[in-house]
């Protein structure tokens, strides 16, 4: 006996929304490559978020990995300037 299939009848009638988090996979392979030792598992290269849609009508499926969740980083800050010292008094005009 098969499984039952199901379909809704119209296209967007039901979509499925997903959000997965899969571990970054180092440059140079992971732990089957280098081992589950502690200065492997140790480098701590994060996490991509992966999210995916699917129509239930048509089975159409979209994923995309949004950039990074952590806010960028702040720019450099520059130097303090140098402090100026005032504009130099101009002579008060005596007029009458």
């Amino acid at each position: 006996m098969s499984p039952q299939r199901y379909e809704h009848p119209v296209p967007s009638d039901m979509i499925h929304l997903d959000d997965k988090k899969p571990g970054r996979i180092p440059d140079g392979g992971g732990w089957r490559v280098h081992g589950r030792s502690e200065a492997v598992r140790g480098r701590g290269i994060g996490y991509d978020h992966v999210h995916t849609a699917i129509d239930d009508h048509s089975r159409l499926a979209y994923a995309e990995v949004p950039p990074t969740r952590r806010a960028p980083p702040a720019p450099p800050s520059s130097p303090t300037p140098p402090p100026t010292s005032p504009p130099a008094a101009s002579p008060a005009s005596s007029g009458s």
